[in-house]
């Protein structure tokens, strides 16, 4: 009788593992001090490193303390956007990555209404996309890597109100999500479109974009509980018995779509070496059947499957 068993080979990040924070921050003191812009503290980057136009205080969200904002204040001269940014360290392909942020728009009281985005770049500085915040209309809009035009989400925002926005993004599948307190803003839009762009994540940018490039508003965007995990997108190959055909032993192999798996085989556990019986693609479908015909005649035969190049 011929015995299966199907060992998986583990990546770093197990899709049946829990998330792994990246990167994540509440702005607290003593690790951020109110008296500095956000830029320069704790690896937070700037399109410059002097503009006056973000920082940190508090208590604009109950029982969130301390708070970063971007807004506010004009940038320096020359500037009629603004981003802030922390840089990330490797990111692990075919993941999933969810981006949580609590976030509110504060009114201008100046007469003058500009945008606020969220953006996500890959590690060339390409950005992916972003969703935008016009603080005019109130409207919430998103925008994709080419062509970059504006796609309405339907969805509105009030000023001055907290919202929990979720980004989610699977590189393996080359598709986000986002949600604004669980309602939806975009479902399973390409993260990139053009072929130049590698499909990775570098950072994700809190935006300011002025209305009018000679007088922007005095609006801004405060956000705090700043995160970003990780979690494995891809699918467990499964080994499945299908019984036998002509004595020998048929198997079907369930992983990701279009990958190749190598199946391999031995009959005593305790011994370290396997045996390479055959390399497959899944091709569109999935899965694929394979044929043992060196099993016949054998007692027990343990296999197992793993994803190759």
């Amino acid at each position: 009788m011929i015995t299966i068993l199907a060992l998986l080979l583990s990546p770093a990040f197990s899709g049946g593992a829990a998330p792994v924070t990246l990167y994540s921050t509440g702005f607290e003191p003593p690790d951020y001090d109110p008296a500095f812009t956000l830029v320069g503290q704790n690896g937070w980057v700037g399109s410059d490193n002097s503009s006056p136009c973000n920082g940190l205080f508090s208590d604009a969200f109950t029982g969130l303390g301390q708070h970063a904002y971007i807004g506010l204040f004009p940038a320096n001269p020359g500037f009629t956007s603004y981003g802030v940014w922390q840089p990330l360290a490797a990111v692990p392909t075919n993941t999933i990555i969810r981006f949580s942020v609590e976030m509110a728009i504060i009114d201008s009281e100046n007469g003058s209404y500009d945008s606020f985005r969220w953006s996500v770049y890959n590690t060339e500085f390409d950005r992916l996309f972003s969703l935008d915040f016009d603080n005019l209309t109130l409207s919430i809009d998103y925008l994709l890597e080419d062509p970059p035009t504006f796609v309405p989400t339907g969805q509105r925002f009030a000023n001055d109100t907290q919202y929990t926005l979720l980004i989610t993004m699977d590189f393996g599948s080359n598709l986000w999500s986002a949600s604004l307190n669980n309602l939806s803003l975009a479902t399973n839009q390409p993260i990139t479109t053009t072929t130049n762009s590698p499909p990775n994540l570098g950072d994700i940018d809190a935006v300011w974009l002025y209305g009018q490039a000679a007088s922007p508003g005095d609006n801004y965007m405060v956000f705090d509980n700043y995160t970003i995990t990780a979690q494995s997108s891809a699918i467990q190959p499964r080994l499945t018995s299908l019984g036998h055909l002509n004595n020998q032993f048929l198997l079907r192999l369930t992983g990701e779509l279009n990958r190749n798996y190598a199946i391999e085989a031995k009959t005593n556990l305790n011994s370290p070496v396997w045996a390479a019986l055959r390399t497959n693609n899944t091709s569109t479908a999935g899965s694929f059947d394979f044929l043992d015909t060196t099993s016949s005649g054998l007692p027990r035969r343990f296999y197992r499957a793993r994803l190759v190049p």
